[in-house]
């Protein structure tokens, strides 16, 4: 676009004006952009994830650190506390549920450990061992036993 002769770049989101002259490069597009109030920016997730503790009618923010590790250990503990048949993890209320904890991690994961078994140029044996409780449910566990390349265990 030009204006007065001059050419001129516009904000597809603030519709401002920038200088659009290809001489005088882009970074300061991008720094606008970067900038640009009506632009999302996407942060830092744990700025968004700010929790409200109300002690003594007094509201205080406080941040949230989300675990992997931490959530792991609080499912195996609830299922082996009440003894959840593993089935569970595969109902939709609970795939739903686990995905509302932390969205980015599922998928992720998946992926990543899907590459990884990929990635492995040696052998893998998956053995099951099932059982029913005392409630009649069925149980499964699923190990994975792997040889890397150079035969380590």
């Amino acid at each position: 676009m030009t204006v007065d002769g001059k050419p001129k770049a516009e904000c597809k989101y603030c519709k401002k004006r920038l200088v659009g002259d290809p001489s005088k490069g882009t970074t300061h597009l991008k720094n606008h952009y970067h900038r640009c109030p009506k632009v999302k920016q996407p942060g830092d997730i744990k700025q968004q994830l700010l929790l409200g503790n109300l002690k003594k009618e007094k509201f205080q923010l406080t941040l949230f650190n989300f675990s992997q590790e931490n959530s792991r250990k609080g499912l195996a503990q609830a299922i082996r506390k009440h003894e959840y048949s593993l089935s569970i993890m595969e109902h939709e209320g609970f795939k739903s549920y686990s995905m509302s904890l932390n969205p980015l991690i599922c998928g992720h994961e998946k992926q990543v450990a899907m590459e990884l078994l990929m990635k492995n140029e040696g052998r893998v044996a998956i053995t099951t061992d099932m059982w029913t409780s005392s409630q009649k449910n069925g149980f499964m566990a699923v190990t994975a036993h792997y040889i890397d390349k150079n035969w380590t265990l």
